[in-house]
């Protein structure tokens, strides 16, 4: 290859890996699933499968043994979301139920998509909405994939007993991992946007009234939790009406006062605590408001209650650019304390997110991972250390990608733009069976690219979006873009415009 072709490559690879593109295209690569040669479990129209490899050694890993499925949550859960969004889990985002309260809670959880997400997951199907905990299971990230949560829920008939609630995203930090669509700090301070509260209100908790009894497990998450009224008076109907269910609350640490510790008294509460650094700096330039003190002193008293009570206690660190390197003594730290780690991966913004980064950064780290040793001993050491495990199998996924992508780059260095979009247009077209999208919604998608992509043909970064648009499987494209309004498509590009990353 001529050494000058080789730097375009290099300085085209660079572009990529600083550039956020539109949020469509970064939140949606994500969903890139790369199948294995393997044999594939197969229903109609060719759904997204795991190998059966896959499953097998996925399987090994699992604690519960009395599970019958590849994910329970469509026979034991349901989840609520921001506008009243009835779904089956916080990762599945796309197959909706309907929409509180024009939709019942008892209509959700026993309406046709519910039903096709189960005859699914029996064929071990992932097509309706499960890319998310696909990627993991891809990714071997087994003891973090989502749907081992529920793994010790089963079935109750004719109600869930299990609920997640995420109803409003009121914050009052401004996490540099985050956005405005879990942040109302972040909301209000970016786009002067009030916080996502509604609709829920009195009817909606009096309507939880027949379920709660069935219930064995919630979690409340936000925003933040605490600081969310409506939440209050769905503790207070849990423990009078269910004082044995247990009530997870994914905490960011901040509020602590004593309505708190009279409530956690009174019901089953346990407790998830998100932190990402133990040194003060680092975790307050990540955890932007919070205070690093503040929350150590809460953090201890949440220890001590949850031991004290034989309850569950567990942080959830975001594993980003700001923190990797720090993960081995944050491990050793809390192994000390006893204490079950969940990492969570962070695909956005792209100066956080590691996936997605450089080939140099996940080697880098790679390198770094692999000399270290833990000795565990205690039954949560072994299960922060299957973490860390997974920590590494996931760089190492994200790295071989990344030499992927140098590959693909060649491929698309010298084509003319005009050509580069005929092949995105024909990509997105393009469905997993085969088949074409009809021809009103390829109107539809026609429109939006001319009125808002292709008007930055002669900007900086827009051959980059385009190559990053054909790695994206296609039917993830065109629905995000159809679910994608051209007013939101040209604000994320003045985004980029005004930061530079297109000129």
């Amino acid at each position: 290859m001529p050494k000058s072709h080789k730097n375009s490559i290099l300085k085209l690879r660079r572009t990529i890996n600083r550039t956020p593109g539109l949020s469509f295209i970064t939140n949606t690569y994500r969903n890139l699933i790369k199948i294995r040669s393997y044999k594939v479990y197969t229903a109609p129209r060719k759904p997204v499968s795991l190998s059966k490899k896959t499953i097998h050694d996925y399987n090994k890993t699992r604690t519960a043994h009395n599970y019958k499925y590849l994910c329970h949550a469509p026979f034991t859960n349901l989840y609520f979301s921001y506008g009243g969004k009835i779904g089956v889990c916080c990762y599945n985002r796309d197959n909706i139920f309907g929409n509180w309260p024009s939709t019942r809670i008892s209509d959700a959880w026993n309406s046709e998509q519910m039903k096709d997400l189960r005859n699914k997951m029996q064929k071990c199907d992932l097509s309706a909405g499960c890319y998310c905990c696909q990627v993991q299971w891809e990714e071997k990230a087994y003891t973090t994939v989502l749907a081992r949560n529920y793994d010790y829920f089963q079935p109750a008939g004719d109600y869930p007993v299990s609920m997640e609630f995420e109803l409003s995203n009121r914050c009052n930090l401004e996490c540099i991992m985050c956005s405005e669509e879990n942040s109302s700090k972040i909301a209000k301070n970016k786009l002067g946007q009030e916080e996502k509260i509604l609709p829920y209100n009195d009817e909606f908790v009096e309507e939880l009234r027949e379920f709660i009894p069935h219930l064995k497990s919630t979690k409340f998450m936000g925003g933040e939790p605490f600081l969310i009224p409506v939440y209050y008076k769905i503790w207070d109907l849990i423990i009078e009406l269910n004082p044995a269910c247990e009530i997870v609350v994914q905490t960011n640490g901040t509020i602590l006062n004593d309505k708190i510790k009279d409530l956690l008294e009174k019901g089953n509460f346990s407790i998830s605590v998100s932190i990402d650094s133990i040194k003060k700096e680092t975790y307050e330039q990540i955890r932007k408001g919070a205070k690093f003190e503040e929350v150590m002193n809460n953090l201890n008293y949440f220890i001590d209650f949850c031991q004290q009570k034989n309850r569950f206690i567990g942080i959830a660190c975001c594993f980003i650019q700001q923190n990797w390197n720090e993960i081995p003594d944050f491990i050793n730290h809390f192994n000390k304390l006893q204490i079950p780690l969940t990492f969570n991966r962070v695909w956005s913004p792209p100066n956080c997110s590691i996936w997605e980064s450089s080939y140099e950064i996940t080697s880098k780290i790679l390198d770094y991972y692999k000399t270290i040793k833990f000795n565990p001993k205690t039954q949560i050491e072994h299960r922060n250390t299957e973490a860390f495990k997974d920590l590494i199998n996931l760089v190492e996924s994200w790295n071989e990608h990344e030499k992927l992508k140098l590959k693909e780059l060649n491929k698309f260095t010298d084509i003319p733009i005009d050509e580069l979009e005929k092949k995105v247009q024909n990509h997105i077209f393009l469905l997993a069976s085969g088949d074409k999208l009809d021809i009103e919604k390829q109107k539809i998608i026609q429109t939006k690219l001319e009125n808002t992509i292709y008007t930055f043909r002669d900007n900086k970064g827009y051959r980059e979006l385009l190559i990053k648009a054909m790695n994206i499987p296609a039917e993830i494209l065109h629905t995000q873009i159809l679910n994608s309004t051209e007013e939101k498509l040209m604000e994320q590009l003045r985004e980029l415009k005004q930061s530079g990353e297109i000129e």
